[in-house]
Parts: C-alpha cells; structure tokens; sequence
C-alpha cells in the first residue's frame, strides 16, 4: 500500500482536487457542460465550431482554467450531437452519424426516451474509457517525445502530415492542397529561428503573423454560417416517449460489448487524421459483425447505439492522445485544444505534464462526463428543443460569437476583417470539395515543423544528412513513407479485388 502511495502524486492531486472543486470552478464546469450538451445538440454546430468559439473567450483566464473548461466543452458537445441525431434524425457532428442508424428508428418505434438513455450512459463509459487510455499513454509519448533531437521531431510531424494527406475520401490531391494552403499561411510573420518578419506586405498588422484564434474562429464559424444560409428548418419532431431506464439497463446489462465500442473509438481516434466519424462507423459495423441480432441492426436495434455511442466519446478522449503529448492533432478540434495551450504559454509535450496541470485536465474531463450523465438522463427532453432552433437564430448567434470572439483577442478591428477573409476562403474550400481540416492542421504542424528543421541544419552546419542520422529517424522516415502510401496501396488491392473500379 505504501509502494503505491509512493507511485501516486498525492500532492498534485491535493492540488488538482483543491483546483477543480472550488466553487468558482464547478459553477463553471456546471455551465460549461450544459451549454456543450446544448451546442452539441444543434445540428451544424459540433464540438469543432464549439471549441472555436469559446476558445477567444479563454484568454482573460489561467492556463489551468482554460484548458479545464475546453476540456469539459469538448466532452458534452460529443455527447449532445446524438441527441438530434436520435430525435429528428440531424447529428450535431459528423460524429454521430451511425447513431442516426439505430437511434432514430427507435423513436420512430416510439422509444426515443430509451435511445436517449442508451446513448448517455454509453457515451459516459466510452468517455472514462478514452481518459484512462489519456493517463495511462499520453505521459509515456510525452517522454519519448523530450528524448527527440530536432530532426526526428521533424520526421515526427511528417507523419502528422503525411497521416493526414487522405483525410479527404477519393482525392489525396485536395487534401495536400488543404494542407499546403495550410502551410502558406503558417510562414505569415517572423521565423522561427531569427524571428525575420515574411510575407507582411510591409504591414504592421501581420508582423506577429496571423493570429491563431482569429484563424481558427474564421475558417469554422463562418462557413458554417453561410451553410446554413441555404438550408431550410431541420424538424418539429424532437418530443420524447418511451422508458429511460429501460435504456440505462441495456447499456449495463451488455459491459463487455460497451467496453469494446470505447475502446475501437479511442485507439481509432487516437490515430492522427482518422477522427470520431471513421471510429464511429468502425464501432457500429464491428458489433453488427459480431452480433447475433445483425438483421435488427439499422431497424432499431440498441447494440449498434451503444457501439456508436461508446466508440463517439472514446474517440474524443483518443484525439487528445497525440495532440496533448506529441502537438499532433487527431481531428480539427484537438488542433484547436493544441492552440489553446500555445496560446497559454503550455507547448504540448513533456510540459503539458508538469505539476498539477495532467491532473486537473484528468479530473475535469472525469467530472465533466458525470455531469453530462446526470443532465443528459434528467435533461434529455429540455435539450431536445434546442433542435427546433430557427436557422435564422443560429446564423445570427454563430457571426456575433464568432466577431466578438474575433475582436477579443487583441481589441483590433482587422482582427473581425481578417476572420471574414479567412471565413470565405473556408467557404469556399468546402464548397468545392477541399477539407478545412487539413488546412487547420497545416497550419499547426508547420511552425513546429519548419522550427524543429531549422535548429537541426543549424547545429549540423547545413548539413542535410543530420535529417536521417539516427536509427530513431530511420524508422520515422519509414512510417511516413508507409502512412504516405497506405491509400495508393489499399486502392490496388481493392481494383484488383473488382471491389471499386481504377478510375478516379
């Protein structure tokens, strides 16, 4: 017993506890986690565009305080998108589309109450599993990560780069040209070595580069308010019937099943690129395989809920995994948590880890999913409304958050101009099939790529060779190369089947 006390942190605990249960803070964990339930609930909103507003919000905080509450936020907004997608059939993200599949037949049987149930109480395990994969794994690659030379950090993120390369299904070309665009915009401002100021056109305003929140707020708010310009009201269905307890006692009565839908989303979305959604389906199509029931499945049937469900919150766990230790992100949003701790002097990694802060992010994340449990299977019928939202009311909350949260960050007007600018050049990439995605990560890996090259050439005299000197760089060279064609070489294995046909 004493061993183990010896093992644990008591002290940062203590510390963490102390942090995180002052009444300051639960009121705000409380709030927090009721308007991510209720964010995550809209259709169009997720927990991306919820992240990307209230990131500019965090500023005025603490560091601990503000990673805390993103934390909580990212959490109840994956829970709240299967409440529409149960309800009317509307996800709130992308990720909870196969929840479409099995829990909105169940209300059309007249059992959206249980649906709910089911999906709360699912989401709440999946959500513990993918914190304990967090503490149990993301310290150990932060330590690996502190033992890096610059050029294998270099490598590093060209796994991050090349992970990502196919995020856009049927065109690896678009989603380079997301992540070069990406790229370009990432060398605006000084270098990352002598801090010479590039492409400023002789501006003042873009000494310091472009501003990472007033990016990220422009390139997720505001194409998502002029999406929603051109689609017309979702739906008047969203009342409740049926047992929500009959929809607690599913979940419970099948562990092992629950356990493993958490476990598919928070391994899958660890892996950078794949994200929430490729989880989510791959929870969902492993339990249909296995199930006894497989023809109920798409009709109503509470095995696939709880494997969507489980997997959704695991995933979003997952994504933190290489974005907190190794600064690679899983999906946009962990770009945007990436963000917030640059932005509050906290460079992803080994100091992520330092004093109480692992703990505090462990603690909230844990009592931020309790809470959602409490409300979601108390609450479920009120957060239901927010549905039925006009689209007027949406587009007109989504610019005035996004504007405000804009001028925020620095008092600047050109701040607002610069996240429209950016906001039609999101737009427009979506529209034509290009992912905003992969210029968001872009822009993140860039700075740390182009930084981590530079030191390296440096202390080797400008000589490249340093690039691949180490049998630790050998094998990253090798996985890249491998992540790089992984697509290409699924794609002739797949012609070759006669499962799709060569043509692009």
């Amino acid at each position: 017993m004493m061993g183990l006390l010896s093992i644990i942190p008591v002290d940062l605990l203590k510390e963490a506890g102390t942090f995180i249960f002052g009444p300051e803070n639960l009121a705000l964990i409380l709030l927090i986690t009721i308007i991510g339930i209720i964010l995550g609930a809209i259709p169009g909103v997720g927990q991306t565009l919820a992240l990307a507003l209230f990131f500019p919000f965090t500023l005025t905080m603490g560091s601990e305080r503000a990673l805390m509450l993103l934390a909580v936020l990212y959490g109840a907004t994956t829970y709240g998108g299967a409440i529409s997608a149960i309800l009317i059939r509307v996800p709130g993200s992308s990720t909870s589309m196969a929840s479409i599949l099995d829990g909105y037949p169940m209300t059309q049987n007249g059992e959206s109450a249980r649906a709910i149930g089911i999906s709360t109480v699912a989401s709440f395990i999946g959500a513990i599993v993918g914190l304990i994969v967090l503490m149990l794994v993301s310290p150990s690659l932060a330590r690996f990560a502190a033992t890096l030379a610059s050029h294998e950090i270099f490598w590093l993120t060209v796994i991050g780069f090349a992970t990502v390369s196919s995020i856009v299904q049927g065109s690896i070309m678009k989603s380079i040209v997301g992540l070069s665009l990406g790229v370009v915009f990432a060398t605006v401002g000084p270098d990352p070595i002598l801090a010479v100021p590039r492409f400023t056109f002789d501006t003042y305003y873009l000494q310091g580069g472009i501003n990472l929140i007033v990016l990220f707020v422009g390139i997720f708010s505001i194409p998502q308010a002029i999406d929603l310009v051109n689609q017309s009201a979702i739906s008047d269905e969203s009342e409740m019937s049926g047992q929500l307890r009959t929809g607690i006692s599913e979940v419970l009565s099948k562990p092992i099943k629950t356990l493993r839908g958490g476990l598919i989303g928070t391994l899958v979305g660890a892996v950078p690129g794949v994200g929430g959604t490729a989880a989510n389906f791959l929870s969902y199509l492993t339990a249909m395989k296995t199930s006894k029931n497989s023809d109920k499945f798409g009709e109503g049937a509470p095995e696939g809920l709880i494997a969507s469900e489980s997997a959704n919150n695991g995933a979003a766990m997952g994504t933190l995994v290489p974005a907190i230790s190794l600064a690679i992100p899983g999906s946009a949003t962990a770009a945007i948590f990436i963000g917030a701790m640059i932005a509050h002097g906290i460079t992803p990694g080994i100091q992520a880890f330092e004093g109480s802060l692992p703990y505090i992010i462990y603690m909230s994340i844990f009592l931020g999913a309790v809470l959602f449990l409490v409300l979601g299977l108390f609450g479920g019928p009120y957060f239901a409304k927010v549905a039925k939202l006009p689209n007027d009311a949406m587009i007109v909350g989504i610019i005035v958050f996004s504007l405000a949260g804009s001028f925020a960050v620095r008092n600047n007007f050109l701040d607002i101009m610069l996240a429209i600018s950016i906001g039609f050049i999101g737009y427009l990439m979506m529209e034509n099939g290009y992912s905003v995605v992969t210029f968001v990560i872009g822009y993140v890996l860039s700075p740390i790529s182009e930084g981590a090259i530079l030191r390296a050439l440096r202390s080797s005299g400008g000589d490249f060779t340093v690039l691949w000197s180490t049998p630790t760089s050998i094998i990253l060279i090798i996985l890249s190369v491998v992540i790089l064609l992984a697509p290409f070489i699924s794609k002739i294995i797949l012609v070759g089947k006669g499962l799709i046909t060569g043509e692009k």
